[in-house]
């Protein structure tokens, strides 16, 4: 992240950091991003982008689990060979 981002502290609260990632290289789509960490977990709770027309879009991360077992059913792998 640090390589595509400029990054700051935008403020905190008693349980959380917000920060600040404005992209070093202009990008359409991103014109800024805050993240949203929980001070006890260090989990991302919160993501907001703002794009180059103004529009903000909120991401809210709730019931979050770690290092949960993942059936292996749930992927299916295939290798694809070229002709």
């Amino acid at each position: 992240i640090k390589g595509d981002f400029n990054i700051g502290l935008l403020g905190e609260d008693k349980t959380t950091y917000i920060l600040k990632l404005d992209p070093k290289i202009p990008q359409p789509n991103v014109q800024r991003l805050d993240i949203t960490v929980d001070k006890k977990t260090n989990l991302v709770v919160k993501t907001k982008t703002y794009d180059m027309l103004g529009n903000e879009t909120i991401i809210n991360f709730e019931g979050l689990k770690i290092n949960q077992t993942v059936s292996d059913d749930i992927f299916k792998f295939k290798i694809l060979f070229p002709n």
